[in-house]
Parts: C-alpha cells; sequence; structure tokens
C-alpha cells in the first residue's frame, strides 16, 4: 500500500508525457514496475481473505487496502485499454481484482457505514468506463442509488476532501466530496448493470 500510495502521489512527475523532463527514465519504469508489483501482492492478499475468511467479520481497517486496490485496478484497466482488445477484460486480473473488491465492499457496508460511500464510488467510477458490474452486488447497488440513501448520505456527510487530485484548480468545488454525493441522485443504472447519467 505504501509504494501504491506513494507512487500515485508523484503520478503527475512520473509521467512521461510531462513537460518536465527527467534525466532517469529508467526511475520511471522502476516506480511503475514497482506499484504493479505492489498491486499484485495486494490483490492476492484480498483474494486470500476472500477465500480462506470473507468478509463478514472482517475488521474495517481491511477498508484502506480494500481502497488502495481499487483505484489502483481501475488506473490499470484504464491504462491497458489497448491490451484489452486482445485479452478480454473479464479474465484480466485487474478487473478479477475489482471484482474482489466490489464483493468485500458489499458485505463490509452492512455494518460499516465507511464502507457504503466506498462502494458507491467505486461503482461510480465503473460506470465511468463502461464495466460490467456481477449480478451479486446488484441488489447493494440498487439500494445505494436509491433516492432514500442518496438523501440520507447527503445529510449525514459532509466532507471537503478532494476524492480526485488530478482535476484542475478551476473545477475544485465540482470534485469536493460534498459535490460528489449531491450529484449522485442523478445517476441510473441499466438492467445489464451499467451506469448512465438521468436526463435533468
Amino acid at each position: 500500500m505504501y509504494h501504491v500510495n506513494i507512487i500515485n502521489l508523484f503520478h503527475p512527475l512520473l509521467d512521461s508525457s510531462s513537460s518536465i523532463e527527467y534525466p532517469r527514465s529508467s526511475y520511471r519504469h522502476r516506480a511503475r514496475w514497482t506499484k504493479q508489483s505492489s498491486l499484485k501482492e495486494i490483490r492476492r492478499l484480498l483474494a486470500l481473505q476472500e477465500t480462506r475468511h470473507g468478509w463478514v467479520d472482517a475488521i474495517t481497517l481491511v477498508l484502506h487496502p480494500i481502497t488502495v486496490a481499487s483505484v489502483g485496478n481501475l488506473e490499470e484497466i484504464s491504462l491497458s485499454q489497448e491490451e484489452l482488445k486482445t485479452v478480454p477484460l473479464e479474465s484480466s486480473e485487474p478487473y478479477l481484482g475489482l471484482l474482489t473488491c466490489l464483493r468485500a465492499l458489499d458485505s463490509l457496508s452492512s455494518y460499516s457505514y465507511y464502507a457504503q460511500p466506498l462502494f458507491r464510488l467505486l461503482t461510480q467510477k465503473c460506470q465511468a468506463f463502461g464495466l460490467q458490474l456481477p449480478a451479486e452486488v446488484q441488489s447493494t447497488l440498487r439500494y445505494y442509488t436509491s433516492e432514500e440513501w442518496t438523501k440520507t448520505a447527503a445529510l449525514l456527510v459532509s466532507s471537503q476532501y478532494i476524492a480526485d487530485m488530478h482535476k484542475t484548480a478551476t473545477d475544485i468545488e465540482s470534485v469536493r466530496m460534498d459535490a460528489i454525493i449531491s450529484g449522485w441522485e442523478n445517476l441510473s443504472f441499466d438492467e445489464a448493470g451499467k451506469g448512465k447519467a438521468r436526463a435533468i
């Protein structure tokens, strides 16, 4: 988790398309390799937890690695669109890791409030990528996209936390958690579990 978090923090500096020139491209290569290896290890440990112990009585501290793995898996999926044209998405390691995170949050959300907005944010990002959501999380998803839950969450959660630091300073208000939650009521899901924005 340390490697993934640190490398994500410095992602703009590691981006090869950056206008800033760095003399050591080998450093970028090593950082990416370290991050990919770390994500594989987190995925392996989460899959092991799911197989051996399940999520019914997992301690809530597991939300941190689940969050790191979720974001990392989504990032790997977004960066490997070309590769996924030859390999089916359903059999790719990042997608399978993402499903593990969804199942974990599905179970944890029954006794941890913090898992609920994490679950909702993760499914919201899946929508943006047009990813197929597994059938086993559909009932939970329907509840977290209901008007009842959205209004309750908007009343309970107030945060100036910025979920995506890649946004520009001019759009800073729309990426705060309060703004994200208030926008959930405009989202809906079709029968296949893919997301779409409702007409306003």
